[in-house]
C-alpha cells in the first residue's frame, strides 16, 4: 500500500530548516532537519536534492525580503535619518526572524557552497549604505567631512556574528537595535534623536 504523502510536511521541513539556521548557522545535518519537522529524512530528498538546496531556499527567503524592504525605503526615502533608521530596522528584524544565519550572511561569513551565490547580492548593501550616508550628508543631516567607505564598513561590521552576538546575549534585540542606530546616527554626526 502506498504511504500517504504529508501536503504540509515542506513547509514544517522549511521552518525546522529556518529555526535550526538561526540557532546554529551552518552547523547542522539533514537528520537534525528532519528531527526537528517531525518527518523522515526522505521527507526531505522528496523536495530537496540535497541540504544545500533546501538551505538555500532559506537564504534566498531572507535575501529576498531584506532586499524588497530595502528597495523601498531607499526608493524615496524621505530624509536620509529616517532611511538609516528604517534600513536598520529591517537588519534587526531579519536578525530576529532568522538568528544566527542573519548575523552570517549579512556580514558576509557564509561558507561554501553559499557564499558563492549569496555574497555578491550581499556585497550591494555597501553601496546602498553609502548612498544614504551620501544623501545624509547633502541633506545637511551628517557631517560633510565623513569618510563614507569607513563609515559602511563599521555600520556592516555592527552586525558581524560576534559583536552583534555579544550584544544580544545581555540586551534584548530591541534595545540592541535602538542603541545601535543612535550610536550610528551620532558617528555619522547626527545630534538630533531619529524619528
Amino acid at each position: 500500500m502506498p504511504r500517504r504523502v504529508d501536503a504540509h510536511a515542506p513547509d514544517r521541513i522549511l521552518a525546522a530548516a529556518k529555526e535550526l539556521l538561526a540557532s546554529r548557522g551552518f552547523e547542522l545535518k539533514v537528520e537534525d532537519i528532519a528531527a526537528h519537522a517531525g518527518v523522515g529524512v526522505a521527507s526531505i530528498y522528496r523536495v530537496w536534492q540535497t541540504k544545500e538546496e533546501l538551505i538555500s531556499e532559506v537564504i534566498e527567503e531572507m535575501i529576498s525580503e531584506s532586499e524588497k524592504e530595502l528597495e523601498r525605503i531607499g526608493a524615496s526615502p524621505p530624509n536620509a535619518v529616517q532611511a538609516v533608521t528604517q534600513a536598520n530596522r529591517v537588519g534587526f528584524e531579519r536578525v530576529r526572524e532568522y538568528g544566527l544565519l542573519a548575523m552570517l550572511a549579512f556580514s558576509g561569513a557564509m561558507p561554501e557552497p553559499y557564499a558563492s551565490r549569496f555574497n555578491p547580492r550581499q556585497a550591494g548593501l555597501g553601496p546602498y549604505f553609502g548612498h544614504l550616508i551620501k544623501l545624509g550628508i547633502e541633506q545637511g543631516h551628517f557631517r560633510p567631512d565623513l569618510d563614507v567607505r569607513y563609515n559602511v564598513l563599521l555600520w556592516q561590521g555592527i552586525v558581524s556574528p560576534h559583536a552583534l552576538g555579544n550584544m544580544l546575549a545581555h540586551y534584548p534585540l530591541r534595545e540592541v537595535r535602538d542603541k545601535t542606530n543612535r550610536a550610528l546616527l551620532r558617528a555619522l554626526g547626527y545630534s538630533k534623536e531619529a524619528e
